[in-house]
């Protein structure tokens, strides 16, 4: 993506998990906790090594 991206506006869908682990009490957490844009190799480097694949797929979507 090439421009401008105004994400001072941008929110995260929230997930619920158990908190403190064993303890039954649930707790609402956001999915992402930072919004940053890099380039496809770094992206590919910072991102969860079995969702690296989703960039590659992307790139494909693109040409």
């Amino acid at each position: 993506m090439e421009g401008d991206v105004e994400m001072s506006n941008l929110q995260s869908n929230t997930i619920m998990i158990k908190w403190p682990p064993k303890t039954g009490k649930m707790l609402e957490i956001p999915e992402v906790d930072q919004w940053k844009w890099f380039r496809s190799e770094e992206a590919k480097k910072r991102i969860n090594p079995a969702q690296a694949g989703f960039i590659d797929e992307l790139e494909k979507l693109f040409e």
